[in-house]
């Protein structure tokens, strides 16, 4: 894909930031998390998530493109279309995830819930699709142009270049390719799913042993691997096809059938080129091996250039852990949390303390009772603002300070995530035209145990002495019940870690735990699997796919507009996959261009190798000038258990 969805790992921060500017906004109104929505539970193909120019042709209209937006519904017939500044995500319900790049064209031309089985079509650009295990053949096709694209279980990106050649990358599992005329010829059971499987053959030649072989002998790309397939490479095997349906219309004799099917075979594995490592720099122009680089090991450094940033993998040995020790840091996890009573300390009533709710989302309501605050989500909705409860004293953030935030919550059965966050107050501190921006927000799980949680925040800008805390739900239903809001200075100063006095990523050492960092949680994600123990990030991914997106890990740096800057980084990847790393305004609208989340620099992906320590080091000119600009990794796309360490960032002469 030539150009990646700028903004799409940026959807979290988006609705967390709208809870800080919530939280003194006695009436709040919705919208900034339009371009995202939670995936619709039932039988619907719904979108998930919209970016740019995305348009949709419905079957009953097919030459008509409408605006397509998040959380949307899409039919069987429908074609979602994205312009060159577009990006868009769909589940398909029982089969998996879809996420298109710009410039393409999606049809979705079968879904079958209850046997788990479709098909899809790509017309123009790329896609790249996330497959559930699935059982049967090939229970998923897509069809390109001139190759057809059989899937069980995957990961896996398909793109058509503009000469007609399919380009197709494997990172989990395995997905054969066969052309139209095995379709067309009902040789192939996917032709069930098209209306074809009454034309010549038909169901039952799919028993047949010469059809059987057939298709377990059809070529495959393997996991790891990718190809690049010109149009018209399996053009030769279309009469080998018609022969093989003859003969089973005409029921000829099962020996000669069994020859037909696999000089076919024979045929179609000729035709695929050769497969090659994913990111083989032997076969992708962008790419160069620079021999004899030293990596301690005696190992190369291979770089890869991309249209707007450029990036160096370099294999290195397990680097030396680096931890400041003292029981103020907080680890493994970003919030610390401890069984307590439920006795309220300071009463908090409508005095003391402001509940907000939204006006324009009829799904949660509030009060206080007992000196503390009761928040009732019944409706939920992705963003995590549908009720908060906020201090009406402010708080002063002196420059460089470091804080202790608390509270004391629990819900009434069920968990409930819940999002603490520390905010300017009605003064614009930062100058960027509007109040209440936000520091730094936290997430944690609340259940039906009472707990005080904690947190750390440095509060490196200009002294606020009208400082705003507030904490806040909406994502998952139930009541929420918090008492005891406090904030309390812990030093006037933050001791310093092992990182240069220079450095822009202040621990990118994880020396210090979560200080500076925030992780960061899509609405369905649950806010586990990111963890910091001995000096390291640890992300453990969990069973269920992902997008990039739905796990982060985030601090703020400061950039220059115009500037070169080197972002470096070790990283030991659980998984083949896409790390995402993204650098926007953190809910300020600094450029004034009406979103408070604007990228600063090109959005850059990572393709991680497994099972080895690397050293990757981005370069990068940044877009705008920003003092705070969000720092985010965004870590969804990987499976397994993955290490991050040694983040570094300088600018470059």
């Amino acid at each position: 894909m030539s150009k990646s969805c700028l903004g799409a790992a940026s959807a979290v921060a988006r609705a967390l930031a709208i809870g800080a500017i919530a939280a003194v906004a006695i009436s709040c109104t919705a919208g900034s998390a339009k371009n995202r929505q939670a995936g619709t539970a039932g039988t619907a193909v719904t979108t998930s998530y919209v970016e740019g120019r995305v348009s949709v042709a419905r079957a009953n209209s097919p030459g008509v493109l409408a605006p397509l937006g998040a959380g949307e519904a899409l039919a069987v017939g429908d074609s979602v279309v994205t312009g060159s500044d577009g990006c868009c995500s769909f589940d398909v319900p029982g089969i998996g995830s879809f996420e298109l790049g710009p410039g393409s064209r999606v049809t979705i031309d079968a879904h079958v819930l209850e046997s788990r089985r479709g098909a899809l079509s790509l017309g123009a650009g790329s896609v790249k699709a996330k497959i559930e295990r699935l059982g049967g053949r090939d229970s998923l096709i897509l069809r390109t142009p001139s190759i057809v694209c059989g899937v069980r279980g995957t990961v896996f990106t398909a793109s058509i270049l503009p000469e007609g050649a399919l380009a197709l990358s494997v990172a989990e599992g395995t997905v054969s390719v066969f052309p139209e005329a095995l379709l067309a010829n009902a040789l192939h059971p996917a032709a069930e799913l098209l209306g074809g499987a009454g034309s010549r053959v038909g169901p039952a030649a799919w028993e047949n042993d010469a059809i059987e072989e057939l298709l377990d002998g059809l070529p495959t790309v393997t996991e790891g691997r990718e190809v690049l397939i010109p149009g018209t490479a399996m053009e030769n095997s279309v009469p080998a096809i018609e022969r093989l349906a003859a003969s089973l219309t005409a029921e000829t004799d099962a020996t000669e059938t069994r020859k037909l099917g696999q000089a076919l075979v024979e045929a179609l594995r000729e035709s695929l080129p050769r497969t090659t490592p994913i990111t083989d720099p032997d076969t992708d122009p962008d790419t160069e091996r620079q021999r004899g680089a030293d990596t301690g090991e005696g190992g190369d450094t291979t770089r890869f250039a991309r249209d707007n940033y450029s990036y160096t993998v370099k294999k290195i040995r397990e680097p030396e852990i680096s931890e400041t020790r003292g029981d103020a840091w907080l680890r493994p996890e970003p919030v610390r949390s401890k069984p307590v009573d439920k006795t309220v300390l300071v009463p908090m009533n409508d005095k003391t303390a402001h509940i907000v709710v939204n006006k324009d989302k009829k799904g949660a309501t509030g009060a206080f009772e007992r000196g503390r605050a009761r928040l009732k989500v019944a409706a939920p909705d992705p963003v995590e603002w549908l009720a908060l409860v906020s201090i009406k004293e402010p708080f002063e953030f002196a420059r460089g300070a470091l804080y202790l935030a608390e509270c004391t919550a629990w819900t009434n059965k069920v968990d409930m995530r819940v999002t603490f966050c520390i905010s300017e107050g009605a003064v614009d501190r930062n100058g960027d035209g509007a109040a209440y921006g936000p520091y730094s927000y936290n997430i944690f799980p609340a259940d039906a145990k009472a707990r005080r949680f904690s947190f750390l925040y440095c509060h490196d800008g200009a002294t606020d002495p009208t400082g705003q805390v507030n904490l806040s739900v909406g994502s998952q239903p139930g009541e929420l019940f918090v008492q005891d809001i406090t904030v309390t200075k812990i030093s006037d100063v933050v001791p310093r870690g092992p990182e240069r006095s220079d450095a822009l990523v202040p621990n990118g050492t994880f020396s210090r735990g979560f200080l500076y960092w925030e992780p960061l949680y899509w609405a369905e994600t649950p806010p586990t699997g990111i963890s910091i123990t001995e000096g390291r990030m640890r992300y453990v991914s969990g069973d269920k796919k992902r997008e990039r997106w739905h796990a982060q890990l985030g601090t703020t740096v400061a950039l220059r507009k115009g500037a070169r800057y080197a972002l470096s980084f070790d990283l030991l990847a659980g998984s083949h996959g896409d790390l995402g790393i993204e650098l926007f305004e953190n809910g300020r609208d600094l450029n004034k261009d009406g979103n408070t989340l604007s990228p600063n620099a090109p959005y850059m992906i990572v393709q991680t190798t497994p099972g080895e320590w690397q050293q990757i080091k981005l370069t990068f000119v940044a877009t705008e000038d920003d003092p705070k600009s969000r720092l985010c990794f965004s870590l969804g796309d990987l499976s397994g258990t993955t290490f991050l360490d040694n983040v570094v960032m300088t600018p470059e002469p």
